[in-house]
């Protein structure tokens, strides 16, 4: 294999080897690594092929490698910029179309295989205020839409305004299908049980050549190439439960992994927040079920690495249980972990929080079929204690808005 080859395809049963592809590419930007199951004939592996760490697809062989492989190390000037790996606050990952950039996960499990346990700092005045205005703000708007403004009011309604501006299926098909996996999360066990069949997967990309024509604005024309990027969620309709699952926006791919970006001449989809993605499907989904939209009760974001989130929720956690072990370190607990309820100093700070805060504008832009809905709690915990890699699961729980003292 030359060096010079602009895109170089490496085919490994090692984990190891995948460790030092950044340092035998050149160049390394448009890397693609297959991931093999041991077999003799080298296939990609697909997304959603198989059930990972942190519901990325990877083999069933290399997932049990990333947490057990004691043998794994890093070589010391690896970039650091991996680390940054969440869909809202990531810089950009070296590479632009390998695996290891669509599962940014797999990544950080592997580099902290060998690292000590993860000590999350709690946020500072600056990013906790910041959080906290938000969230304060979008409890008035969940008691109030009408304080809003415009923002009360969402312009997609129609699950064909996904095709429209160029959502799609995996491969252009189409984006809902059943879902057949087991649940092992002690949260979506509880909620849904072990083996659900009522369970729909919503997922969609946007990798193609968008339906939407360019658009002139003061006398310039700017088109709407595809962005990379794909929401995937399950649904359940029956049970009232969205699984927010793998969800990278637009804005995670353009600031920095589109190397070819042109904002003088692009524009991003104009239909791209997650809230609206998730209302759409769920909608559709719940018109093929036969079962009322409104019946919606917990949005569940699962595998959280967003570090403004993680330092914001260490603050808060650390207000109320500082004591205990896990949480002095500033990670949460593991299943049943704590819930923060509305009444408790820094629950405004959490709704406020990157991960959180699409669920509020869900509920507030959709008051007119859902009702007045507010988040009433947010139970938080760390589906895998073991590893030294810290995730944290959050479950959004959602009720009827009710009248308080301070509202008369």
């Amino acid at each position: 294999m030359s060096d010079k080859t602009p895109d170089a395809t490496f085919h490994t049963t090692k984990l190891q080897d995948i460790l030092h592809l950044w340092h035998k590419a050149v160049p390394p930007h448009n890397l693609t690594v297959l991931l093999l199951c041991e077999t003799h004939n080298p296939t990609p592996l697909r997304h959603g092929q198989f059930d990972g760490p942190s519901g990325f697809p990877v083999a069933k062989e290399t997932s049990r490698a990333l947490d057990e492989d004691s043998n794994i190390s890093l070589r010391n000037d690896a970039p650091d910029e991996i680390y940054r790996t969440d869909a809202v606050s990531a810089t950009a990952l070296p590479f632009d179309s390998s695996i290891l950039t669509r599962a940014p996960h797999l990544i950080r499990r592997v580099q902290s295989s060998r690292l000590p346990p993860q000590v999350v700092r709690p946020a500072t005045d600056a990013v906790y205020y910041r959080a906290q205005v938000k969230g304060h703000t979008l409890m008035c708007w969940m008691q109030n839409p009408a304080l809003a403004g415009d923002q009360a009011i969402s312009p997609w309604n129609r699950f064909e305004q996904l095709a429209e501006w160029g959502w799609t299926g995996p491969q252009g098909s189409n984006p809902i299908r059943i879902n057949y996996s087991e649940e092992r999360d002690p949260a979506m066990r509880r909620l849904v049980g072990s083996r659900p069949r009522t369970g729909m997967v919503g997922q969609v990309e946007h990798k193609t050549t968008p339906a939407h024509a360019p658009v002139t604005l003061d006398g310039k024309t700017y088109q709407y190439p595809a962005t990379m990027a794909e929401y995937q969620n399950i649904f359940y309709p029956k049970d009232g439960v969205i699984l927010a699952y793998y969800n990278f926006g637009p804005d995670y791919f353009i600031n920095g992994l589109l190397r070819h970006w042109n904002s003088s001449t692009m524009l991003k989809p104009e239909l791209s927040r997650l809230s609206d993605i998730w209302w759409l499907l769920w909608t559709k989904i719940c018109s093929l079920s036969e079962t009322d939209p409104r019946d919606l009760r917990y949005i569940i974001q699962k595998s959280v690495i967003n570090e403004s989130t993680q330092t914001v929720l260490a603050r808060v956690l650390q207000h109320w249980w500082p004591a205990e072990p896990e949480i002095s370190q500033g990670r949460a607990p593991k299943w049943p972990g704590k819930l923060v309820t509305r009444d408790m100093a820094g629950f405004d700070a959490l709704l406020g929080t990157e991960n959180i805060w699409g669920v509020p504008y869900l509920l507030v832009q959709r008051c007119a079929v859902l009702g007045r809905r507010e988040v009433k709690g947010i139970r938080v915990y760390n589906p895998d204690p073991r590893t030294t890699y810290y995730e944290v699961n959050m479950v959004v729980e959602i009720g009827d808005v009710e009248v308080r003292v301070t509202d008369v």
